[in-house]
């Protein structure tokens, strides 16, 4: 464990920060936050795809405590 090093990071962009964990699925990196999907090589650090989410406008005066995401889960293949 001493000899572990950083090879690169990835910011998720977000000054809240993020509560949700990664997962490995087919070769690739998958990430979700509060309003995108994510898709990261692991050994490069390099996205390769991203999907944002829309909400409605008033989306935030309903969620008092921002908007949370807790993570990615794949069933059958399908995010």
């Amino acid at each position: 464990m001493a000899k572990l090093t950083r090879v690169w990071n990835y910011s998720l962009n977000h000054s809240q920060g993020q509560e949700s964990q990664p997962i490995i699925y087919d070769g690739v990196m998958l990430v979700t936050t509060h309003a995108a999907t994510v898709v990261v090589d692991p050994l490069t650090g390099r996205q390769i795809w991203k999907q944002e989410l829309e909400f409605a406008s008033d989306v935030f005066k309903m969620a008092r405590c921002g908007l949370l995401n807790r993570g990615v889960a794949i069933l059958n293949g399908k995010v």
